[in-house]
């Protein structure tokens, strides 16, 4: 049976929600863990690809401790810390799916100023990626999407989200676009992320992160991206090859994301692709503000 346990939720934590669309398998579950640990935000959903008991292993994982955990203050169990609904979309749906279930109405209704999406084979880790500073930066520089420089973003396929030197003070890149590892989105943000995605039509994802910008401009909201180089994240779990393998096929999402294309253009609405330019940079003062 699903736990009865009832997740965490501090009125007085990080003003975030977390969002891990689809935990995949025991071993992430850790991962999923220990991200929460890093940013204690004030609720989190961690939905699943598989009913329970389709996997026991994972199902002990979410309801019981890490394997090997240090001796000190037992963090929370996942389905402690987080609401993880089963949702078994497996097949038929890729992160997308899981994020349809998440309605900007619970963001609204939680009052939360950030939403922050990480996959599930996304580390964060301590000494490299600090909450409370990264979303302070986001928000100084009046960012709509914003993420951590990310380690082995599949390997050489998204150069301008891996980790950048800069220089005169900068902590960071505004970028046109944000590709999807560990993507903070404010309120409004994610709505229009939510509108924009089609479960049936394009479920794996490819697209989204090019359309975004232009797509929230024809529903009249502006949308600033940037990437803060002074935080990192790592994709890929260790001994895994997950940075560079997925788990859906490369040539069916990119079908999709051409079919979703000419759909809208059959409607008058052109999906344009965004570009990887850097268009200024970010800054962490009030004497430096950013560069647009």
């Amino acid at each position: 049976a699903a736990s009865a346990r009832r997740p965490v939720v501090d009125a007085g934590a990080l003003d975030v929600l977390l969002v891990v669309p689809g935990l995949l398998d025991a071993g992430r579950v850790q991962v999923a863990r220990r991200n929460w640990a890093m940013l204690r935000p004030r609720a989190c959903i961690v939905p699943t690809w598989q009913r329970c008991g389709d996997d026991p292993d994972l199902d002990e994982a979410i309801d019981g401790p890490i394997d090997g955990e240090e001796d000190g203050p037992r963090l929370p169990y996942l389905s402690e810390a987080c609401d993880v609904p089963r949702v078994p979309t497996k097949g038929t749906g890729g992160y997308v799916a899981q994020l349809k279930f998440v309605l900007p109405a619970h963001v609204q209704a939680l009052g939360v100023r950030w939403v922050f999406v990480v996959l599930d084979d996304v580390r964060l880790f301590a000494g490299e990626f600090d909450a409370k500073p990264f979303f302070r930066i986001a928000a100084r520089n009046d960012l709509d999407v914003a993420s951590p420089a990310i380690r082995r973003a599949h390997g050489r396929r998204f150069p301008e989200m891996r980790p950048q030197k800069l220089t005169n003070g900068a902590v960071g890149r505004r970028v046109a676009k944000v590709e999807l590892f560990a993507t903070a989105f404010t309120p409004n943000a994610y709505h229009c992320f939510h509108d924009l995605a089609d479960v049936e039509m394009n479920a794996e994802g490819y697209g989204y992160p090019d359309w975004l910008p232009g797509y929230c401009s024809l529903r009249g909201e502006k949308f600033a991206a940037g990437v803060v180089d002074v935080f990192r994240a790592s994709h890929g779990l260790p001994g895994r090859r997950d940075a560079w393998t997925k788990s859906y096929s490369d040539s069916a999402a990119s079908k999709a994301r051409t079919e979703m294309a000419e759909w809208y253009a059959t409607r008058g609405v052109e999906l344009v692709r965004a570009s990887r330019n850097v268009t200024g940079y970010l800054h962490d003062s009030d004497d430096m503000p950013s560069s647009s």
